[in-house]
């Protein structure tokens, strides 16, 4: 190729222009610090106040599914001393079963497990009420509107 087609190429594709400020210069990326920009608008406007990590009720069955023995479910739920008990529990049980007595306590963990399948929904609806009015709280705060 000699230079004449790249020249030729480069009429042909449309180049974007640089971005420029009122000055002419090039607009540079400004971090967000929380406080509002000269126009009195926050910046970004459209980002949230606070990471919102809703609960999904199809991860927290599939975790009870496979892992109820281990917590894992009511760890995903934020229910950091069921979780602990259950695990336990569950290992107590497995680390005696040999000798009969592990039973009761895997039992226990047993009954759990199917009390939580009918509580799950509730819990995850009532986890993510709870991050959204405290996501709600700390966008006031920072004076974000809500969506």
């Amino acid at each position: 190729m000699s230079h004449g087609d790249f020249d030729q190429q480069a009429q042909r594709e449309p180049q974007a222009p640089p971005a420029a400020g009122a000055s002419g210069q090039a607009m540079v990326p400004v971090p967000y610090t929380g406080q509002p920009s000269a126009t009195g608008a926050p910046y970004p406007p459209s980002y949230p106040a606070v990471p919102s990590p809703y609960k999904d009720t199809t991860v927290a069955y599939l975790l009870w599914f496979f892992l109820a023995g281990f917590g894992a479910h009511a760890f995903y739920l934020r229910q950091p001393a069921k979780a602990v008990t259950m695990l336990l529990l569950t290992l107590v049980g497995w680390a005696t079963v040999w000798i009969l007595v592990g039973i009761l306590p895997l039992l226990a963990v047993a009954i759990i497990w199917i009390v939580d399948a009918f509580l799950i929904p509730g819990r995850v609806r009532m986890l993510n009420l709870r991050i959204g009015s405290v996501n709600a709280a700390a966008a006031a705060q920072l004076g974000h509107r809500p969506y």
